[in-house]
C-alpha cells in the first residue's frame, strides 16, 4: 500500500511539471528571441505595395491565427501601428499592405492559439522613394486641367488633386481626378480660378486600404490675363496684314488676321507683326514669302497685362531688282541672222543663285530658302539682232547673290539661225553689291556690222524701289 501511494505521488509530481513546461510555451510571451523575423518584398507590378511574410513552423504548428503589426515608431503597439491580418499557408504567414514611400516602418509578427499568443523581433524596412510629377496645361484666366502618371490604376486606390493660393498648401481646394483604368492617366479640370493669379497643385493618392495618404511634390502656374488688343496703322485691315501674339508661361501661341485679338497672357507677352498678311501660315517662325510680294514687311514689340497700348516700328524687307537693258544697234544697214538665246550670271557662287520663295522667321529676321533657280534667262527671252531695238531682262530675288570673286560676271550667248552656230561673249557688269530693296539698272548695247559683233556696258544705275507702306503700327487696347 505504501509502495502505491509513493508511486502515485510520483506521478502526479511528473504530470505537475509536465503541465508547466506546456503552459511556459502555451502562455502569452512578449518577445521570443529564436522566433524568426519577418520579410518585406516589394509588389514588382503595383507600386507602393509589399507582401510581408513569416516563417516559424515551431509556432505555426499550434497557432490558430495571426497578424502584423506595422507602425513608424520602433516602439509598436497595438495603439500606435497598423493591424493587417495575416493568411496561412502551411507554415508561412502572409499579409499585402499599401506603404508610403521613402519610410522606415518597424514591423513584427504576432501568432495566436487557444492559450495564448507569442510576439516575434522587429523588423526595420525602409521603401523606396517614387516620383509622379504634375503636369498643368489649357491654363486660362478662370480654369486649367491637371493630370498625372499612377501606375495603379486598381480601385484600391483614390487620386484626387488639391490647389492652394499658399505655397504650404494650406486651405486647399480638391478636385477628384477620373481615370478609365487603361493607361494610368489621372486627370481634372479645375473651374472657378482667378485670373492673374499664382497657384499650387499636387496630387494625392489615398490607399483605401488603410487610408494613407501619399502627396506629390506641387507645381506652381499662374492663370494669365485677358487681354483685348486691336491694330492702328496705315493701310493696315485684314487682307494685307497680320501678327502673332506669342504668350510668356502660357505656351499660348496664335496667328491674326484682323484689326483686334482676345485672348491670355500671362506677364509680358512678344508680338510679331507682319504685312502682306498669310494666310497659310502656321509658324511664326517660318511665315512664306515670295518674289511676286514685291515687298515684306515685318516688326516685333512687347505687350502685358497692363501696358497694351504700344508701338510697334516696321521693317520693310524688299526683294532687289536687276534689269538688263539690252539695245541692239547696227551699223551701215547691216543685218544679222543672230539672236541673244541666253543671258548667264557666270560666278554665281550658287548654281541655284535666284531665290524666288522663301520662309522668314519673326523672331530673328531671317530667311530660308525654299525654291530657287538658276541666274539664267531662257531661250524664250531671246533678242533678235537683225534690227535695232532695245529690250530688257530682269530678276527679282529674296536674297542676294553671292560671288566667287568680286564682279558681277555675265556671259551673253549669240545663236547663228543660219548656220546654228553659238558664241558666247563674257561682259564684265560694272562691280557692286547687290542690296535688299534697290533696283539696278545695267545698259547693255550690242552693236554689229556686217562682219562682227561687239558689246559694252553703261554704269550701274542704282534706285531705290518700293511697293507697300513704312509704317509704325499702334496697338491698342
Amino acid at each position: 500500500m505504501k509502495k502505491n501511494i509513493l508511486i502515485l505521488l510520483a506521478c502526479l509530481v511528473s504530470a505537475g511539471a509536465m503541465l508547466t513546461s506546456c503552459q511556459d510555451v502555451q502562455s502569452p510571451i512578449n518577445t521570443v528571441p529564436y522566433m524568426n523575423e519577418v520579410t518585406v518584398t516589394p509588389n514588382s507590378k503595383m507600386d507602393l505595395n509589399y507582401t510581408i511574410s513569416h516563417i516559424n513552423s515551431d509556432y505555426t504548428r499550434a497557432a490558430t491565427s495571426g497578424y502584423f503589426l506595422v507602425s513608424e515608431s520602433p516602439d509598436i503597439k497595438e495603439e500606435n501601428a497598423l493591424r493587417l491580418d495575416a493568411s496561412r499557408s502551411n507554415s508561412s504567414w502572409t499579409a499585402s499592405v499599401d506603404l508610403l514611400p521613402s519610410t522606415t516602418y518597424y514591423i513584427k509578427m504576432i501568432l495566436e492559439s487557444d492559450h495564448g499568443s507569442v510576439s516575434g523581433p522587429v523588423t526595420s524596412y525602409t521603401t523606396s522613394d517614387i516620383d509622379i510629377p504634375v503636369y498643368v496645361d489649357e491654363i486660362n484666366t478662370n480654369s486649367a486641367r491637371f493630370y498625372c502618371y499612377w501606375k495603379r490604376n486598381d480601385v484600391n486606390c483614390k487620386v484626387y488633386f488639391q490647389v492652394s493660393t499658399n505655397p504650404d498648401m494650406s486651405s486647399p481646394t480638391t478636385y477628384d481626378a477620373y481615370n478609365n483604368y487603361s493607361n494610368s492617366y489621372y486627370y481634372s479640370n479645375a473651374e472657378k480660378l482667378s485670373s492673374s493669379t499664382t497657384y499650387y497643385v499636387r496630387a494625392c493618392i489615398q490607399f483605401l486600404s488603410n487610408g494613407m495618404v501619399y502627396y506629390t511634390a506641387t507645381r506652381e502656374f499662374t492663370t494669365p490675363t485677358s487681354v483685348s488688343v486691336s491694330l492702328e496703322g496705315t493701310e493696315f485691315s485684314q487682307t494685307n496684314a497680320g501678327f502673332w501674339i506669342v504668350g510668356d508661361n502660357t505656351n499660348y501661341a496664335s496667328n491674326w488676321s484682323g484689326t483686334s485679338w482676345s485672348g491670355y497672357i500671362t506677364g509680358e507677352a512678344d508680338v510679331y507683326v507682319y504685312k502682306p498678311y498669310k494666310k497659310s501660315s502656321s509658324n511664326y517662325k517660318a511665315i512664306p514669302i515670295y518674289y511676286t510680294d514685291n515687298y515684306f514687311e515685318y516688326g516685333h514689340t512687347k505687350i502685358s497685362p497692363t501696358n497694351t497700348k504700344v508701338s510697334c516700328p516696321m521693317t520693310i524687307l524688299l526683294p532687289y531688282q536687276v534689269n538688263l537693258n539690252i539695245s541692239c544697234q547696227s551699223t551701215n544697214g547691216a543685218t544679222s541672222s543672230k539672236y541673244i538665246t541666253r543671258v548667264e550670271i557666270a560666278n554665281a557662287e550658287n548654281a541655284q543663285a535666284i531665290c524666288t520663295n522663301a520662309t522668314f522667321d519673326l523672331t530673328n529676321g531671317t530667311m530660308t530658302p525654299t525654291k530657287s533657280h538658276a541666274a539664267t534667262w531662257p531661250k524664250s527671252a531671246e533678242i533678235a539682232l537683225s534690227y535695232e531695238k532695245t529690250s530688257s531682262v530682269y530678276f527679282n530675288s529674296l536674297i542676294p547673290i553671292k560671288f566667287s570673286d568680286g564682279e558681277v560676271k555675265v556671259n551673253i550667248t549669240l545663236n547663228n539661225s543660219a548656220n546654228m552656230n553659238t558664241e558666247v561673249i563674257p561682259v564684265t557688269l560694272p562691280s557692286t553689291s547687290w542690296e535688299y530693296g534697290k533696283q539696278y539698272n545695267y545698259n547693255i548695247t550690242v552693236k554689229y556690222t556686217r562682219t562682227d559683233v561687239t558689246i559694252s556696258v553703261s554704269e550701274v544705275y542704282v534706285q531705290p524701289w518700293s511697293n507697300g507702306g513704312n509704317d509704325n503700327i499702334d496697338i491698342y487696347d
